[in-house]
Parts: C-alpha cells; sequence; structure tokens
C-alpha cells in the first residue's frame, strides 16, 4: 500500500515510484511532487464531474514495484555510502546472492517486510533533507554519533543495523518527531 511508503502518500504521483526518488524525473510529476490535475492520469476527474482524487493505491508486490522500491532504496544506500553488508541488514537479506540480483534490477515482489523497510529508510532519508541544511550534512549524520537517548552516543546506522524493524521504526519516528 502507498501509505506504507509516505505518510502522505494520497498527495504523491503514482509516477514517483516508478521512476524513484533520485532517478529519472517523471513528466508528470509537478515542482513540488504533488499532484498536478493537468498532467497528471492519476488525477483526472471522473465521470459526472466528480473532483478529481488521490492516485490509487499501488500494489507493491508487482515486479515493476520492487524494481522500483529496490531502485530507490540502493540510490539512497549509495547517498549514505552503505557497504553492501550494511545494504543487506537494512534490507533484512542474509543471502549475497538475493542481494545482488536486487542489485542488479532482476528483483521479484517482495515480501511485506522488505517493503515496510525500505519504506522506514526512505522516511529517514526524505525527513533528514528537509531538516538538515545540505544534501551532504543530511547524508553525513546517518554515520555521526548522536547523543540523544534513543542512540546512547552511537551513530543511527549502528542503531539502525541491528537488524530490527523495530529499530527502523524508531529511528523515523525520531527524525520524524524533530521535524515537528
Amino acid at each position: 500500500m502507498v501509505a506504507a511508503i509516505l505518510p502522505d502518500a494520497g498527495a504523491w504521483c503514482s509516477h514517483f515510484f516508478r521512476y524513484g526518488r533520485m532517478g529519472r524525473k517523471c513528466p508528470n510529476l509537478s515542482v513540488a511532487l504533488r499532484l498536478d490535475p493537468q498532467t497528471c492520469p492519476d488525477m483526472r476527474p471522473r465521470a459526472h464531474g466528480v473532483a478529481p482524487t488521490a492516485a490509487p493505491a499501488a500494489d507493491l508486490h508487482t515486479r515493476e514495484s520492487a524494481q522500483a522500491l529496490l531502485r530507490t532504496f540502493f540510490n539512497i544506500a549509495e547517498a549514505w555510502k552503505l557497504t553492501p553488508r550494511e545494504s543487506m541488514a537494512l534490507l533484512g537479506l542474509r543471502s549475497r546472492s538475493t542481494f545482488h540480483v536486487w542489485k542488479d534490477g532482476r528483483a521479484g515482489a517482495l515480501s511485506r517486510d522488505t517493503v515496510e523497510r525500505i519504506s522506514y529508510v526512505l522516511g529517514i532519508y526524505k525527513a533528514l533533507r528537509i531538516l538538515l541544511p545540505s544534501d551532504e550534512s543530511a547524508d553525513a549524520w546517518i554515520r555521526k554519533p548522536n547523543a540523544a537517548p534513543l542512540f546512547g552516543g552511537r551513530s543511527a546506522l549502528e542503531r539502525l543495523l541491528s537488524g530490527n524493524v523495530s529499530d527502523l521504526y524508531e529511528v523515523r519516528r525520531y527524525v520524524d518527531a524533530q521535524r515537528g
């Protein structure tokens, strides 16, 4: 479900998932990443003059969706300078061969657990880009020691690498709380 990826998913163009956050820009995606009824087919008025509605929920368990999610994840992993081992831990993977298949863009449908993990990573990435003044500082924050009680002097990445989905959730909740 799209809401699992972004909390305000109803306002995001479904093309976002097809093109990826850091990949090609979707021609139907407005500057503010909001749905544009004039250009986005997801927002065209329905019969009898009914006002346009948000994009229908994307089926995130298709091969196309899996590839878009993984492409976005690997772009974030590159920005954060994650090692393959760190990327595997965030995805909840144990198999290096599966990791390389996914990285090469040959993924099939993803499990709910993997979609949830990518959702949290995407949310953390987005919140850091909003909170911090530059992309470089946002990307570096993930590795810096943090005195907040949640981290206990360790970096956010150390907390994320525990392998538990709950740790991804807690870090996402922390950065969202900082946003206000």
